[in-house]
């Protein structure tokens, strides 16, 4: 059977709890494919997301926040 290889961006910090619980350990633990950003920047998170295929973005609403008025003005 085809299975989906989900791409999960890792945009938050990992000492914050999303980053390490939410993102790093669980895209592990699922053996998920890790895009990883040294530093939040909304333009670069989007640029990573179309060139790496990410299907899975977890981020707090700021974050996801950013995300959205990037993608409006770009």
């Amino acid at each position: 059977p085809y299975v989906v290889q989900h791409k999960v961006l890792c945009g938050v910090p990992l000492f914050h709890a999303i980053g390490s619980y939410v993102v790093l350990l669980a895209g592990i633990r699922m053996l998920r494919h890790l895009v990883m950003m040294k530093k939040w920047d909304a333009y670069r998170a989007l640029d990573l997301i179309e060139k790496n295929g990410v299907t899975i973005v977890s981020a707090p609403p700021t974050m996801t926040g950013d995300l959205v008025r990037a993608a409006q003005t770009k």
